[in-house]
């Protein structure tokens, strides 16, 4: 988001890396307390309800392979809302918030869609391809070495600490599905293959434990339509790969006194989003830095904490305005593509099916126990729109079946609720219904590329920046 960065702002000019570990320590735990008292005092304020977007993507060579040329890509950019992510070829928009009612998703597919345009035509002016997918079909292993990390201090020390944390033990990714990937790392490199679509909702502190608690539930039924991450290291994997790539590439496999740091949670939030803020303590520093002299921040190194615990569905305290400090659910579930109206279309679902689910007088969280929410992110995952899902009353359902016989019908009236435009309403609502009905995601329509292909995976990545640049969504796209 656009004046607020979620590694906690750019830590090479706003703090110092390498600062005292027990300083850190004892700052965070203070600025931790000085939290739970804004919360009890509800200082978080109500009004009004807005949406953004942050959008990464990745940049491709004329090979069709990542070009590590991040940092002299934006530089010769000259926009503000375009930043580097972790990697040499990844790179990330942070748009515009606007107010969540009237023509908000038409705002938003307005503002998007001007930063990608930006970003594909310098692209092109640099000989590169600019491409918005969940994992990247090319790419080989040796063009995610130590050597991918951006260049600068904060990653390299992220990489550091997880290594220390891991006792310097290779990172293992093995994930099998129609193939099998099974490779050790000794960086986080490979997270530069992946690229996410993250909405940014805020929220009353009232209303956002019901919100966030939705949130989960609605996740693996938000995976099952928008996937689109099915190949990696030209292996054909989960429908949504980024799922168990990035818990596997953050994790500390057998070290049994830390925890999970990218997750879908342990359980619902009880009574307040301070519980995971909290949590935060018992999670070891990826970031060891110093609040700069100039900063009169109250929440710095809470802040920067909360942006190195990568949980799926993250909270964001934002103090950009001392007067009026707010909450925000950062919703990290879903990929990045196919296209622009394509995410529109999932963040109109999601916003509106949880305005429903989070103010219906029986909270679905008593409907749905939370290890069946948990079993259908993962399964959601694996299998895409085919999966099965846990539903109310012990069901067990099709995906497709719960989509259409009740998430859409429940974002049609939950975007009613928040004064959304009529037309935009049915244009992006149909969108989705049109996914399930043609049954072709992102995810499926590069399976079913690659088979007819005899997977060509350099065709494939060809062929859907062509269908990317028109800006048809997904259920358009001929294979």
């Amino acid at each position: 988001m656009r004046g607020q960065r979620c590694m906690g702002k750019q830590i090479d000019s706003d703090g110092k890396i390498n600062s005292n570990p027990s300083d850190f320590t004892k700052r965070l735990i203070d600025e931790t307390q000085l939290l739970e008292d804004w919360f009890r005092q509800k200082m978080f304020t109500q009004n009004p309800k807005q949406i953004g977007f942050e959008l990464e993507f990745s940049i491709l060579n004329k090979k069709m392979l990542p070009a590590q040329r991040n940092l002299s890509f934006i530089q010769s950019l000259h926009c503000d809302a375009v930043v580097p992510e972790v990697c040499k070829p990844s790179l990330e928009i942070n748009a515009n918030y606007c107010n969540l009612e009237n023509d908000a998703l038409t705002k938003a597919c307005k503002n998007l869609t001007r930063y990608w345009k930006l970003c594909e035509a310098h692209a092109a002016k640099k000989g590169l391809h600019a491409i918005n997918i969940g994992t990247l079909p090319t790419g080989r292993a040796e063009d995610f070495t130590f050597n991918t990390l951006t260049e600068l201090e904060r990653y390299s020390a992220i990489n550091e600490h997880l290594a220390k944390y891991r006792h310097h033990v290779p990172i293992h990714i093995d994930i099998e599905s129609k193939e099998h990937l099974d490779i050790y790392k000794n960086s986080v490199a490979l997270m530069g293959a992946t690229s996410a679509f993250q909405i940014h909702l805020r929220v009353g502190l009232d209303e956002s434990v019901r919100y966030y608690n939705s949130s989960m539930i609605l996740s693996g039924l938000m995976l099952a339509v928008g996937s689109n991450s099915p190949f990696l290291l030209n292996k054909e994997l989960w429908e949504e790969t980024r799922i168990p790539l990035f818990e596997q590439m953050l994790g500390t496999p057998g070290q049994d006194e830390y925890k999970q740091r990218v997750s879908i949670g342990d359980g619902y939030i009880n009574e307040c989003l301070f519980e995971l803020f909290h949590d935060n303590l018992y999670y070891p520093p990826l970031v060891v830095a110093s609040k700069p002299e100039e900063s009169n921040e109250p929440l710095w190194h809470v802040r920067l904490q909360n942006g190195t615990v990568h949980r799926w569905i993250r909270p964001i305290i934002d103090v950009s305005d001392m007067s009026s400090p707010h909450l925000r659910i950062e919703y990290r579930v879903l990929p990045a593509g196919p296209t622009i109206t394509d995410m529109i279309a999932n963040a109109a679902l999601f916003c509106g099916a949880l305005e429903v689910l989070s103010t219906q007088a029986t909270p679905p969280e008593a409907q749905l126990p939370f290890q069946k929410a948990k079993e259908n992110f993962y399964n959601a995952a694996r299998s895409g729109l085919d999966c099965q899902l846990h539903w109310y009353k012990n069901q067990t359902l099709p995906a497709s079946d719960i989509l259409l016989n009740e998430i859409i019908p429940a974002a049609h009236k939950g975007l009613e609720m928040l004064n959304i435009k009529t037309s935009d309403i049915e244009f992006y609502l149909d969108i989705i219904k049109q996914r399930i009905l043609k049954h072709q995601t992102g995810s499926i329509w590069q399976r079913q590329f690659a088979d007819l292909h005899n997977k060509d995976l350099m065709a494939l990545v060809k062929t859907y920046i062509e269908m990317q640049h028109k800006g048809l969504p997904v259920h358009q796209w001929p294979v």
